[in-house]
């Protein structure tokens, strides 16, 4: 008896130690199996509207670049140092200074002072003058494309700001760095010294009632080729279309050829296709 009692403990034990935990894993690996099974009619076959259905629309569209940079000061102002003697400065170079504030003192007691806000810019004592760039006057500093520097400097005198401020080409640089160039524009938008900016440089160019798309709606296919999908009502996908694409604004883009107003589009394959 004693011996028959021992066997089926033994049975048991195993049964705790091996069967059970075993049961549990094969019982837990089924049910994450059907947690991420595919939610019945889900459509993973790309036949539908990735996005919004939509038609295009004419619009007006008025050129610009969107330029970004950094608030720098432009205009220079020369404090004459050479009927001082024995100056002891109080600032150097790269000091922000108030205007009335102290720059330096001489032997006599004299004082000689900033006449506006400014940068100071330099200290030259053997040629007799502290250089000040103004904090009231700044331009943003910014790195364009060589095509945006042409255009900014052919179009002198048109370009405006999305206030309608005239923008001024202050400087070009000659120099190219990676295939950029740095150009001062100075405009009605303003900042701090040493503050990013960025703003809308309208070039005066019209696009009057042409036919545009939702930037959304365009993708580059395998071969290259600007297109879009031209869908149903009901997001049913009718097929690809190429497409001739002109000026973009970041949001519309403009049409000349593929598509017509009355064709409804995938808004979301850009977003799909990358």
């Amino acid at each position: 008896m004693a011996k028959k009692l021992k066997t089926i403990a033994v049975v048991i034990a195993f049964l705790i130690a091996f069967a059970l935990p075993v049961g549990l894993v094969i019982g837990l690996s089924e049910a994450e199996k059907q947690e991420y099974q595919p939610v019945e009619g889900f459509d993973f076959s790309g036949d539908y509207a990735f996005g919004a259905v939509v038609q295009p629309e004419y619009r007006t569209m008025r050129e610009y670049m969107l330029v970004s940079g950094t608030y720098m000061p432009y205009a220079t102002q020369f404090v004459d140092l050479s009927s001082y003697s024995g100056l002891r400065f109080y600032v150097e170079a790269g000091d922000e200074v108030a205007a009335g504030q102290t720059i330096a003192v001489a032997d006599g007691g004299e004082e000689v002072l900033s006449p506006i806000a400014a940068l100071v810019d330099g200290i030259d004592v053997s040629g007799g003058y502290v250089r000040l760039l103004s904090l009231e006057e700044v331009a943003l500093e910014c790195y364009v494309s060589r095509s945006y520097a042409d255009l900014i400097e052919q179009m002198q005198g048109t370009l405006t700001d999305e206030n309608g401020d005239a923008v001024e080409l202050l400087f070009r640089s000659l120099q190219v760095t990676d295939g950029d160039v740095l150009v001062r524009l100075k405009s009605g938008m303003s900042g701090d010294v040493g503050r990013t900016g960025a703003f809308k440089l309208y070039t005066g160019t019209v696009y009057e009632n042409v036919l545009c798309v939702p930037g959304g709606c365009l993708y580059t296919n395998n071969a290259g080729e600007t297109c879009v999908r031209k869908v149903n009502a009901d997001g049913s996908v009718i097929g690809e279309q190429v497409v001739a694409a002109g000026y973009s604004d970041g949001e519309y883009t403009m049409i000349t050829s593929g598509v017509s107003a009355d064709d409804l589009l995938d808004s979301g394959a850009a977003a799909y296709y990358g």
